[in-house]
């Protein structure tokens, strides 16, 4: 078994072309060998500083005992958190499921100080498209015991570090052989192509996606080199910098020439680090025709393909698509939404989380965080900060920006409201002005009550008491539960119950024959009976709720009603009648969604729970299985229930399980036993415990 500890290889994919350079090769690996472990490639975007590491680390993975290339992300200690960034062997976050994750600062501190431990001087870790100067973490970085290659467009010659200056290719048979790679022109035109190429200043990625094009479009060699010509004029005297190129790849390949749902592409890949996505995660972000969309974008060079199935952006192109295309909150409402709600969606992956995180992150860096339509995603990184990793200070303030912009927002509703009135235009647009405002508020309203809500889970009370009366002046939203809970922590019952009985007034009056919303007031009072042991008035109140989920609920809302009411019994220490009302829950969500759905798995999960208590194993054994097959089939497999299977059968005859239950275990253990080949280091863990 290999211990944790050693860096995995992870080598970049081999330049599709390349020529030239060996002189760069030379000194970089000079540089290297001669007194210094750190060098940073710098140059603009696009000529070629990344082909140039790429192609040193296949010519020289001889001297090294390992090498990893990394694409940066959003900042150092993120890039190596990542795994799929660097790889260290039995190495990963603790879990005992694939929803309760070990922290990311607990698994970096951890990682770095395995990373420090395992480089040695022979190993070589290259960061590719730093260009963050100030990154905090850059100095412990640098102080790692190996040899570190950066590519970067900032200028780092001043910072006094070892730098390798890339320029354009001084060899025109270098340059020529690029063009040629990908376009191989007639003898006659080889004069203007050589045109072209000192026209574009032999700039690399240009003269590979000029050529490229010409294989792929209709384009005249000529009709290029004169719009060139033409765009040149004035312009001898301008620094040959990434926005220059820019301008020139834009002037010869208009961008508004795209299909609108190629455009859309384009700006959504904006978003996506520049680890890329996949081509069906980023079809399902988009409106319809992605795929044919893609696969154009793909022909004509404009998205490139990393791996079987993974697009993403040269740096340079996503220049060209923020400064032509404009991505706002408007023209990526559909991208954006679908990563809200991914963030709100409590059962995904963490690994999704993750990347979902991250694209907010893009996001907020590229639109402007002032508008109306940012605090929806701010709510929603907000939510996935506190559900999935207890960020409870970094979601308050999330939902603090986002209700100050809210703010802003419903100000310049009521200034458009009061122009209106003062020319007297009480027209459709009045009213829709109206209506927007009303909307507006009470998204607010929900974002303080959240905010409240956190308040209350770290135990500031005081603060969240404050919060929710000052709600409660408002008809927008209902915090009656809410203080009542608050009084519930500080053991004054009678204050509580008061809060929950004008919850219940004010919803009668608001509902009136819908009963649905009082379930919540039902379920606190009962709660608040059992905490002073009072079992008879609570089952009163629980009926209550009963008689209106028999009448007036959906098979969805009975479910979490039965669950809830389960659960309620089970922290008193009626596990017997908390039994019923899981099995209750289990038949109303199986009728609902059919055997394979998350809500029927907790359900397994409840009544598991019922039947260990009360000492049913053999029971408890076959909802524990039945759990894992389900969430086996819809992917949300947690870990630890291998763990409770493998106590339990220390308690069960497996004779007598059913022959149903008995093929479960069948393929509970062909599972288990792969966890444990796979993942050694957590197989022992889950042994252990």
């Amino acid at each position: 078994m290999s211990k944790t500890g050693k860096v995995r290889w992870k080598m970049p994919e081999r330049p599709e072309c390349f020529f030239g350079r060996s002189l760069e090769l030379s000194q970089l690996d000079f540089i290297l060998h001669n007194g210094a472990n750190i060098v940073f490639v710098q140059g603009i975007g696009g000529i070629g500083k990344s082909e140039l590491v790429k192609q040193y680390a296949l010519l020289n993975r001889d001297k090294y005992d390992t090498i990893v290339y990394s694409q940066y992300t959003s900042d150092l200690q993120a890039m190596i958190t990542s795994d799929e960034e660097l790889p260290i062997e039995n190495m990963w976050r603790n879990t005992m499921d694939a929803f309760n994750i070990e922290q990311e600062e607990e698994y970096f501190k951890r990682k770095f100080a395995v990373l420090k431990d395992a480089v040695t001087e022979n190993t070589l870790l290259i960061v590719d498209n730093f260009n963050q100067p100030e990154d905090s973490f850059l100095q412990e970085f640098l102080a790692l015991n190996c040899k570190i290659i950066f590519t970067s467009r900032c200028n780092w010659s001043k910072k006094r570090y070892p730098v390798l200056c890339v320029e354009e290719l001084k060899n025109y048979a270098d340059i020529e052989n690029i063009f040629k790679h990908y376009y191989q022109p007639k003898p006659e035109e080889e004069e203007t192509v050589k045109e072209i190429i000192e026209l574009v200043f032999r700039h690399t990625l240009s003269v590979e996606w000029i050529a490229k094009k010409l294989a792929e479009e209709n384009r005249k060699l000529e009709e290029i080199r004169d719009t060139l010509k033409d765009n040149q004029e004035g312009k001898e005297q301008r620094i040959l910098d990434s926005e220059f190129f820019l301008e020139k790849l834009s002037e010869i390949f208009p961008i508004n020439e795209l299909s609108e749902a190629e455009q859309e592409i384009l700006r959504n890949l904006c978003f996506i680090p520049s680890t890329g996505i996949s081509k069906e995660d980023m079809a399902r972000r988009c409106k319809r025709g992605a795929h044919a969309a893609m696969l154009h974008l793909l022909h004509n060079s404009w998205i490139k393909q990393e791996e079987l199935d993974v697009i993403t952006l040269h740096p340079l192109i996503a220049d060209i698509i923020l400064y032509k295309l404009k991505p706002n909150w408007k023209n990526c409402q559909t991208f954006i939404e679908s990563v809200e709600k991914d963030l709100l969606d409590d059962e995904i992956d963490m690994g999704v989380i993750g990347r979902m995180l991250s694209i907010s992150e893009r996001i907020f860096q590229i639109l402007d965080m002032k508008e109306a339509p940012a605090v929806d995603l701010l709510n929603a990184v907000s939510h996935a900060s506190v559900v999935r990793y207890k960020k409870y200070n970094i979601a308050m303030g999330l939902l603090q920006k986002a209700i100050t912009i809210q703010d802003s927002y419903i100000e310049q509703l009521r200034a458009k409201i009061a122009l209106c009135k003062e020319q007297n235009l009480l027209d459709i647009t009045y009213n829709e002005l109206k209506s927007k405002i009303y909307c507006a508020e009470q998204k607010k309203c929900d974002f303080q009550k959240k905010y409240g809500g956190l308040k209350y889970q770290v135990g500031n009370y005081e603060e969240a008491l404050a919060c929710f009366m000052n709600l409660s002046k408002s008809p927008l939203v209902d915090v009656y539960c809410d203080i009542a809970r608050i009084y519930q922590k500080v053991n004054e019952y009678q204050k509580a119950m008061q809060y929950v009985k004008a919850g219940i007034k004010m919803k009668e009056k608001k509902y009136q024959q819908n009963k649905v919303p009082l379930i919540e007031n039902y379920l606190l009072m009962a709660e608040l009976y059992l905490c002073q042991q009072d079992k008879r008035m609570a089952i009163e109140w629980l009926e209550r709720g009963n008689e209106i989920a028999q009448t007036q609920m959906s098979l969805e809302e009975q479910g979490d009603f039965y669950y809830q009411y389960a659960v309620l019994l089970k922290n008193a220490g009626y596990v017997e009648e908390a039994l019923t009302y899981d099995q209750k829950a289990f038949i109303a969500r199986k009728r609902k969604f059919g055997e394979e759905h998350i809500e029927v798995a907790k359900s397994y999960a409840a009544m598991s729970v019922d039947y260990y208590r009360l000492g049913d194993y053999i029971s408890t054994l076959e909802c524990t299985l039945r759990e894992i097959a389900i969430r086996k089939k819809i992917r949300h497999v947690k870990v630890r229930l291998y763990m409770s299977v493998s106590r339990l059968l220390h308690f069960v005859d497996t004779n007598q399980l059913s022959s149903e239950t008995q093929e479960d275990l069948k393929t509970f253990m062909a599972d288990f036993n792969h966890t444990m080949k796979e993942n050694p280091i957590e197989g022992q863990e889950m042994m252990k415990q």
